[in-house]
């Protein structure tokens, strides 16, 4: 089972009860590395330039739909760079204009538990 740091994108690194780094396994470990690649600025790694999609970078032109066309692409290639995500069946993506950003939404088939999952975020600039 592969085991990684709970730190929710823009959230600080959570601690236990018994003050040790609290950890995420299973779904909510593939929930938080597919936040983290699509809110991460492409190059913000020095050593991963080609790690991240940063949609929150969009935010603040006109959403019109071939920018949420252009969106849903970014998403698609970023989100199966994952391991986590299977490509049957095809992962649906909603987006939604709110005020000042994009309700995001993402249903995919987690490769390790062949289960359904809905990840559900905001982006805003």
């Amino acid at each position: 089972m592969i085991v990684d740091i709970d730190q929710t994108y823009g959230n600080d690194i959570q601690v236990s009860s018994s003050g040790d780094l609290r950890t995420v396994s299973g779904s909510e470990f593939g929930k938080q590395r597919i936040i983290r690649r699509l809110l991460t600025p492409t190059g913000a790694y020095i050593f991963h330039t080609d790690y991240g999609c940063g949609i929150q970078l969009k935010i603040g032109e006109p959403l019109t739909t071939a920018l949420f066309e252009e969106i849903k692409t970014d998403i698609y290639s970023n989100i199966y760079k994952e391991s986590r995500v299977a490509k049957v069946p095809t992962p649906q993506i909603v987006l939604q204009e709110i005020f000042n950003g994009l309700l995001c939404q993402i249903t995919y088939t987690d490769t390790a538990t062949n289960e359904l999952e809905i990840i559900s975020f905001t982006v805003t600039n």
